[in-house]
């Protein structure tokens, strides 16, 4: 459990918990990082797996998409809803 998590969960009692990340999701740190967010999540009863909200490509076999336009706009899909002001929706 990460006294850093912890910190922030008792700080921001109202705010939703959000991964972002430029990579699929089946790769990059979420996979690492999500059982850990969880655990700390789960020592100030903050909620669990389902509460945690992913922003991000999806699984993919490929890191990219190979397309400098599709790549271009799914950059900015994930900047804009990762600055949005409504709760995430996940998944996608």
């Amino acid at each position: 459990m990460n006294k850093s998590y912890i910190l922030c969960f008792d700080s921001y009692i109202d705010a939703e918990v959000v991964w972002c990340q430029e990579e699929p999701m089946n790769m990059g740190g979420y996979t690492y990082v999500l059982p850990r967010l969880v655990s700390s999540m789960k020592a100030v009863n903050r909620g669990g797996y389902d509460d945690v909200k992913y922003i991000g490509r999806a699984p993919s076999a490929a890191t990219a998409t190979g397309f400098l336009k599709v790549h271009q706009k799914e950059q900015t899909e994930i900047a804009e809803k990762a600055l949005q002001q409504e709760p995430i929706d996940f998944p996608y």
